[in-house]
């Protein structure tokens, strides 16, 4: 066997040993999802019809579950629905005649959202304080904020599950936790899908910024970060080296959730790819108690600590680069319910936004890697030049300090237009220096130096 063939099958040896099928530690409760399709993993599609039908369409919006047949005569019975995905099982659900009013409003709100009719405003609000705030925001001309699109999102799932919980049909789901759950669960998928052009152009514009600023550093990180550079033990660092199937496998979901577009799903994969980890570092911690039970090395605790996940994570956010990482977080924090951002997803979405958190803080000082940050300074500054040429930007700089460094000189240089823009010059109008008289010249050469300094000035911050 040549040395290709001996290296190929090391590989599969390893992949099967230590981690086994992916099926083994992933979240099974990811809806399936079309990745090609512009509306992944929805089965609400929006027509034209505005007339109230039994078939489950109310203004524009029909009801259509994935993999289920145009049969009139399908029942909402709970013992058929209940070996559904949840998030079908909750479209079918909702497809009951009694259910028909709360579909007209889902509808309408998609329809007009975020700039929402009296009608519905109403509804939602009823004489509430917020609503006579949000009216203002609402019926103004301004662009609306990230932090007022999810209120008026969470209000109105907050809404229409009470409907529900009041019908019949959503009775039959579970005690009344899980009913609630249920309910909110499939309205903010239902909600946010429908809507996710709208809402992620919105928390794209508020980041894109941000988003620019990691991505280039990201490029540039990537060009000489090792996973020897960061805080994790000895023994995973070897292993995981040796192979970097646990690593494609994680930049898959990653690249997963750039492409899904309900808050939920995103989480998901977020904690598929924390327990993607734990699981590798798990199955090492395992071989290696076998292999060197007697040899007095020293041994790693078992279960992986939270320490050693959290600098993989960020390894793997840098070797993959996904665009608009930063957006998508947000995306989450803003859109996904708090009572559904609990325990082990609340955990593991902490993990990752803290990932990102110290991505845009990096700078190889105060917040550095294990490499002398004379080095990485020096590494980073000559990869970016060879990636950007001369269109630097202050990568080196935590990025919420590089743009407060950047209103600085902007204000700085707004100071400058100003004074020039005041300075009174005695001899502009002079054709001539014949018209220059001798007692003059000391005020002259006065201006001359105002006007050398705020040169100098105007050189210095324009860098």
């Amino acid at each position: 066997m040549n040395d290709v063939n001996k290296k190929e099958t090391k590989s599969m040896e390893y992949s099967d040993s230590v981690t086994g099928s992916p099926n083994d530690f992933c979240r099974a409760d990811l809806d399936r999802v079309d990745y090609n399709n512009e509306s992944p993993g929805l089965g609400v599609n929006i027509g034209n019809s505005r007339e109230f039908v039994n078939s489950g369409t109310c203004e524009g919006l029909e009801i259509k579950v994935d993999g289920e047949k145009n049969n009139s005569s399908s029942s909402t019975d709970n013992q058929q629905t209940k070996n559904v995905a949840p998030y079908n099982r909750f479209l079918i659900l909702l497809k009951d005649k009694t259910c028909s009013d709360i579909v007209f409003f889902i509808a309408k709100f998609i329809q007009h959202y975020p700039r929402l009719d009296e009608g519905l405003v109403d509804l939602i609000y009823g004489e509430s304080r917020e609503r006579f705030y949000l009216e203002g925001i609402i019926n103004g001309n301004e662009d609306i904020g990230t932090q007022v699109l999810a209120n008026i999102l969470h209000s109105f799932v907050g809404f229409c599950g009470n409907l529900l919980i009041e019908t019949k049909v959503f009775n039959k789901v579970g005690n009344e936790e899980e009913e609630k759950i249920f309910i909110i669960e499939g309205l903010e998928k239902l909600v946010t899908t429908k809507l996710y052009n709208v809402l992620f152009d919105a928390v794209s514009f508020e980041n894109d910024d941000a988003d620019h600023y990691l991505f280039r550093k990201l490029k540039v990180l990537k060009t000489f970060v090792k996973l020897d550079h960061f805080d994790i033990s000895k023994h995973y660092v070897e292993t995981l080296q040796s192979d970097s199937l646990w690593l494609d496998i994680c930049k898959n979901e990653l690249y997963k959730l750039i492409r899904v577009k309900s808050p939920k799903d995103k989480v998901v994969l977020i904690v598929n790819i924390c327990k993607i980890l734990l699981s590798y570092m798990n199955n090492i911690n395992k071989m290696r108690l076998e292999t060197d039970s007697n040899s007095g090395e020293e041994r790693i605790s078992s279960p992986p600590a939270a320490d050693d996940l959290l600098p993989l994570l960020i390894f793997c956010i840098i070797q993959s680069n996904p665009t608009k990482i930063k957006a998508h977080v947000e995306f989450v924090s803003l859109f996904r319910n708090s009572i559904l951002l609990v325990s082990e997803d609340l955990y593991f979405f902490t993990h990752f936004y803290s990932a990102i958190t110290f991505l845009e803080k990096l700078d190889g000082r105060q917040i550095q890697l294990n490499i002398d940050n004379v080095i990485f300074e020096e590494q980073f500054k000559s990869s970016e030049k060879k990636l950007f040429g001369n269109n630097l930007l202050h990568l080196l700089t935590p990025y919420s300090e590089s743009r407060l460094s950047f209103q600085e000189k902007q204000n700085k240089l707004q100071e400058i237009t100003n004074k020039l823009s005041s300075l009174k010059l005695t001899f502009e109008d002079y054709n001539s220096s014949d018209e220059l008289k001798i007692g003059e010249i000391p005020q002259l050469f006065q201006e001359y130096k105002q006007l050398l300094n705020l040169f100098k000035e105007l050189k210095q911050n324009s860098g």
